[in-house]
């Protein structure tokens, strides 16, 4: 069983964007999958099918309003999806294990 995280604050300006595969049953930094395509930021949300997974929101200064999308399935950087309708931060998200597609 895996997680994916995404983006996150190093120091300052500065801001990860890179996308890590962790393996839940052990210990480590995880693998790199790819790179968050909006450049990423702190505070964003996630949600998830199998297959498909969103980086939405989050804040590198200001509020953003970016929704990226990755393959789960195989290693590769994110994608633009679209935008939301106004730019937010620490919004909820949800995952899908029962085969939906997201």
């Amino acid at each position: 069983t895996y997680y994916f995280m995404a983006s996150g604050w190093l120091t300052g300006s500065t801001y990860r964007d890179d996308i890590r595969k962790v393996n839940i049953a052990s210990t480590g930094a995880g693998s790199d999958w790819g790179d968050v395509t909006s450049g990423g930021a702190y505070h964003g949300s996630g949600a998830s099918s199998k297959v498909r997974g969103f980086i939405f929101g989050g804040n590198k200064g200001s509020n953003t309003n970016d929704i990226d999308y990755v393959s789960l399935t195989s290693a590769s950087n994110s994608a633009d999806w679209g935008d939301l309708q106004s730019a937010k931060q620490a919004m909820a998200g949800a995952s899908s294990n029962d085969g939906a597609k997201a």
